[in-house]
């Protein structure tokens, strides 16, 4: 377990497959406050139907980008809460 908290402090987000139930899937990510503290995280899940191997990566990079964004509007401005090196505003919502 260790060692797995190790990785995902170092990649930025934990992805689960098939672990927790067979044929489902997870991609998670934290979002940090203007402390650096790991204050919540963001995820997507879905049968392994709907997260496809070859859109792992993608999906992945979304939901990193999306705690970046949420973690920037807490006050995060760290390396850690840019998506993509730059902090991004977020979209309104309709």
């Amino acid at each position: 377990m260790a060692c797995e908290l190790k990785k995902v402090r170092e990649s930025r987000f934990a992805f689960e497959d098939e672990e927790g139930e067979i044929g489902f899937r997870c991609i998670a990510a934290p979002i940090s406050d203007s402390t650096q503290h790991v204050v919540a995280a963001i995820s997507i899940a879905g049968a392994t139907s709907q997260i496809l191997d070859d859109r792992v990566s993608k999906l992945t990079a979304l939901v990193k980008a999306a705690a970046g964004r949420i973690s920037a509007e807490l006050g995060n401005s760290s390396d850690l809460a840019r998506a993509d090196g730059r902090l991004k505003r977020p979209r309104k919502l309709r």
